[in-house]
């Protein structure tokens, strides 16, 4: 899958590229088969993400709402001629991207696809991960550890205490580590966080 670049059509007030309004606009036609509609859509940081409706109008197959990705580049107007770039990529291929708010995930239609339902639920880990804070006043957390590291295999429990601003742990051979709330974040399902 390749990009696909034009010249853009919709701009923000200060020239450059409206990059929402472009992928809204991918996603709104009709032919005499179909009418196609974003029912909502949202940009973060320079990923698209929307819940696009399929209306068949034979009459025949139910409205469905799906997910789609698109990942954009952009430049200002005035630039280049060929100033929007996009790779559009629907759920049902798997999207690497999954930072898709609730909001639009709550509209989708249920799929028997396993790639999208797995997308689906990457989002949705992704979204419960955001809720839980962890205070600059934490001095241990306890996790699971969920992707194998050079210290650590998928399933240890691992205890991190802070010391002097810095966060270590000791392995299941002793040796002590040291590392850093976004490694923590990536690496454990958090269970625990202990406040002074």
């Amino acid at each position: 899958m390749g990009w696909t670049t034009c010249n853009a059509s919709h701009y923000t007030s200060k020239g450059n590229v409206d990059r929402k309004a472009e992928c809204d606009s991918l996603y709104t036609w009709e032919n005499e088969y179909r009418k196609i509609t974003v029912e909502k859509s949202r940009m973060i940081g320079s990923v698209y993400y929307g819940a696009i409706r399929i209306h068949c109008k034979d009459g025949e197959e139910p409205d469905q709402i799906v997910g789609v990705v698109v990942l954009t580049n952009a430049g200002e107007r005035g630039s280049d001629y060929f100033n929007f770039g996009y790779k559009s990529i629907e759920e049902t291929m798997g999207p690497c991207e999954s930072k898709c708010p609730k909001s639009i995930l709550d509209l989708l239609t249920p799929t028997d696809n396993e790639f999208a339902n797995e997308w689906r639920k990457r989002c949705r880990d992704n979204l419960n991960k955001k809720k839980l804070v962890i205070p600059r006043n934490a001095t241990a957390i306890v996790g699971i550890c969920k992707v194998a590291t050079t210290a650590n295999n998928v399933g240890d429990k691992v205890t991190f205490i802070k010391r002097n601003g810095f966060w270590f742990f000791t392995n299941c051979n002793g040796v002590r580590y040291r590392t850093t709330l976004p490694m923590i974040r990536s690496t454990m399902e958090i269970k625990c966080v202990v406040k002074e």
